[in-house]
C-alpha cells in the first residue's frame, strides 16, 4: 500500500538505502569559510527558482525522481513541521535541508550542496545548523536515509554520531 502511495506520485523503486539515527548535538567550534544558514519560509518566487535548479542538480542523474516547482516548494512549506534551512556562500545559494519535526524527532528529507563546494566544510556547517535548528525545536533524535552507494552523505552522517539502524530495498 505504502509502495503504490509513491509510486502513483511519480517515485520509482529507489537504490537500496540506509536508514540513521543518532542524538541531536551541538558543536561550538569556528567555521572555517563564511557560510551563512537560515531558515526559509517560503513565499518567496525568486528564491523558489533558485531552490528548484538546486534541486535539479541535486537529482538529475536520478530516474523516477519527480521535478520540484515554486508552488510545490510553498505546497511542502504549508505542511506542519516540514521546514527548510538554506546555506549561501556570500550571495549564492550553495546548499539546502528539507526537515520535518514531528514531536522530539527530525526526519531530514534531503541535504545537498552543491559539488563545487565539497570539501570546504559546506557541508559539515550545514549538517551542525541543522542540528542546532533541530535542538531549537526540542528535538532529541535525527534521522534520515542515504542511498548505499553514497559513500559522501554516509560518512557525512556517521561524522556527526549518526548510527546505521537498518537497510531499506525497494
Amino acid at each position: 500500500e505504502e509502495e503504490a502511495f509513491w509510486l502513483d506520485r511519480g517515485f520509482s523503486h529507489l537504490d537500496v538505502q540506509v536508514f540513521y539515527q543518532g542524538v541531536v548535538q551541538h558543536d561550538d567550534s569556528p567555521k572555517k569559510l563564511d557560510f551563512s544558514v537560515s531558515k526559509y519560509a517560503g513565499g518567496d518566487h525568486e528564491m523558489n527558482l533558485e531552490l528548484c535548479n538546486l534541486y535539479r542538480k541535486a537529482y538529475d542523474k536520478r530516474a523516477g525522481i519527480p521535478d520540484v516547482t515554486p508552488e510545490s516548494i510553498n505546497e511542502q512549506l504549508s505542511i506542519p513541521g516540514c521546514s527548510y534551512l538554506v546555506m549561501r556562500h556570500k550571495d549564492e545559494l550553495i546548499g539546502q535541508v528539507t526537515l520535518s519535526i514531528s514531536k522530539k524527532e527530525c526526519y531530514v528529507d534531503s541535504i545537498y550542496v552543491k559539488r563545487s563546494y565539497w570539501g570546504t566544510g559546506a557541508a559539515d556547517t550545514l549538517t551542525q545548523s541543522l542540528f542546532d535548528y533541530a535542538k531549537t525545536k526540542g528535538c532529541q533524535t535525527l534521522s534520515g536515509v542515504a542511498a548505499y552507494n553514497n559513500q559522501a552523505s554516509r560518512a557525512l552522517m556517521e561524522r556527526f554520531g549518526l548510527i546505521a539502524q537498518h537497510r531499506i530495498s525497494g
